[in-house]
């Protein structure tokens, strides 16, 4: 399958005028064009092959957006924090520090990077770092659940049950779907349970 684009003037459904570098992306006013194919695989255990080879063909894609966008404009706060995430999700932590650091750097107001710096924090057990981190979204966007759920982990992790409880009681009415607070909530309860006063 080929894929052309005509990002000219000559493009008379060209929206930019004057026309502009387009990049590959996910949304509508990015150069995307994807082929699909259904795939039924032969036998059951061979779709976890499946769906894992796909995850990492998006993950890969991704990772070359990201460089692509960082070979343009090294101080890319978004593509940095993306590129910090995938590395994370690869075990390499100190790659993704030091992507993260850089794009709370070049964007000191980045809700995300904040948010990626945490998350490669905790990863790397620096609890106090990821706790500023966290802190720090919050302070940004009152209502990231996400980070108050971390910080609620945080302070189970710490036997500070009290402060626990009330960081995840604010994730689950920011996003009653959060499970992950939900499940902790139900550990805390149970000890609770089983160590009354």
């Amino acid at each position: 399958m080929r894929f052309t684009y005509d990002n000219s003037t000559h493009n008379l459904r060209n929206p930019n005028s004057p026309p502009k570098t387009v990049f590959y992306g996910p949304q509508a006013k990015d150069e995307m064009a994807q082929l699909f194919l259904q795939v039924l695989p032969a036998r059951k255990e061979e779709l976890a092959v499946l769906k894992n080879a796909a995850d990492e063909k998006v993950k890969a894609n991704l990772a070359k957006l990201a460089a692509d966008r960082l070979r343009k404009n090294p101080n890319d706060a978004k593509a940095l924090t993306d590129l910090s995430l995938l590395l994370l999700m690869d075990g390499k932590t100190a790659e993704a520090r030091a992507h993260a650091m850089k794009a709370v750097q070049v964007k000191p107001d980045s809700v995300d990077a904040h948010y990626q710096l945490g998350l490669v924090f905790r990863m790397q057990n620096k609890i106090p770092n990821a706790q500023r981190e966290f802190e720090t979204v919050i302070k940004l966007d009152p209502k990231h659940s996400k980070a108050y759920g971390n910080l609620g982990f945080i302070y189970f992790q710490k036997g500070n049950l009290p402060e626990a409880r009330r960081y995840l009681e604010t994730a689950l009415q920011l996003n009653p779907d959060d499970d992950v607070a939900r499940k902790v909530l139900g550990r805390m309860n149970a000890i609770s349970n089983s160590n009354p006063e």
